[in-house]
């Protein structure tokens, strides 16, 4: 069988999980092909056996991104809590699982929906077991609940971030 095609969307960066995620690429253990859709915060590590897309303008043309390289499932390793994460719900909006972080509401919706499946990303060796044990079975579950989910649209997911917001005490 293929190898499976994981992507790491959206701008990855130290608070997004890049440290964990660039262990995991070099980690022989782990036959997966990489894809970073988004670019990433400028740094000196190696990422030479990984497929970078610098950005994407839209929703049409990340799916394009993620039709095109077949992506079988997406990973989030948020090291800081998200108040929503757009980025999730593009990810199901495509029909793809995520392994996602257990931090914030990443962790929460996940948990919440059964889209996924959710790693302390503190945790190198948890991370590594989901990524060394997933099965395309366990995929093929997975999208089929996100295909019964009621995803909201682009306006629904601004107004929920904007509430979440009004709502935050600084």
């Amino acid at each position: 069988m293929d190898r499976m095609r994981i992507a790491h969307i959206g701008f990855l960066s130290y608070i997004k999980g890049m440290e964990i995620f660039n262990r995991l690429i070099h980690d022989h253990d782990i036959t997966v092909d990489w894809y970073i859709i988004g670019g990433m915060e400028p740094n000196n590590m190696d990422w030479s056996t990984v497929t970078i897309i610098d950005h994407y303008k839209s929703f049409s043309e990340l799916h394009d991104y993620i039709d095109y390289f077949d992506i079988d499932c997406i990973i989030m390793l948020s090291v800081c809590p998200e108040s929503f994460s757009y980025t999730l719900t593009e990810a199901w909006m495509m029909g793809i699982p995520v392994i996602g972080s257990s931090m914030g509401a990443i962790g929460h919706r996940i948990n919440e929906t059964g889209c996924g499946k959710v790693v302390n990303p503190f945790i190198y060796h948890e991370v590594k077991n989901v990524l060394m044990n997933i099965t395309y079975d366990d995929l093929y579950i997975i999208s089929d609940h996100i295909q019964n989910m009621d995803l909201p649209s682009y306006d629904m997911m601004i107004n929920k971030y904007n509430e979440l917001c009004n709502n935050m005490r600084i």
